[in-house]
């Protein structure tokens, strides 16, 4: 069983990773993964403290000082990609981005991305709002946005790859 707590948009809002990193561990998630959109590179360090080597994440639209994003990520031991990005985690093949345009466009791509079939789980963000789909068994996934700036919800998800099943939790 692998479980992931898929966070996005957290822009810059220092605060909500205290009780970001708090629902991690409780939840007991191997691994964390950002779908972009820290802002600056100390969001990064504070977001997988305690994640060292057990992260992925890609950069967003809003992503500053990427050279020092990616060597900090690099110190800690998070695989950080401009996006998409493509892993295999357990039997599962996943699809991290962060998004493009407006949010119709976003959508329209992550949902052709996962209907291509070449994916079991389409992970993205951008948008700010949370989102499930599935489609032939496979999974879409938004987490909504961490930073609660444009929605006024704090939310990330927690994800069991090995069922697909998930859960949306507000901060």
């Amino acid at each position: 069983m692998v479980v992931l707590g898929v966070v996005s948009d957290t822009h810059d809002n220092y605060p909500v990773t205290e009780a970001l990193t708090r629902v991690l561990r409780e939840e007991g998630v191997d691994y964390v993964v950002h779908l972009g959109d820290f802002v600056s590179p100390f969001m990064l360090k504070r977001v997988f403290s305690g994640w060292e080597n057990r992260g992925f994440a890609v950069t967003g639209n809003n992503d500053g000082e990427i050279m020092l994003h990616f060597r900090i990520a690099s110190e800690m031991g998070i695989t950080l990609k401009t996006h998409p990005y493509a892993v295999r985690l357990g039997d599962k093949r996943v699809l991290f981005m962060h998004g493009f345009g407006s949010i119709e466009e976003t959508l329209e791509l992550a949902r052709a991305i996962l209907r291509g079939g070449s994916f079991d789980v389409v992970l993205y963000g951008h948008t700010h709002q949370m989102n499930a789909e599935r489609h032939d068994g496979r999974l879409l996934l938004n987490p909504g946005e961490a930073s609660g700036y444009l929605t006024g919800k704090k939310t990330i998800a927690i994800l069991d790859l090995s069922t697909l099943d998930f859960t949306f939790v507000e901060l």
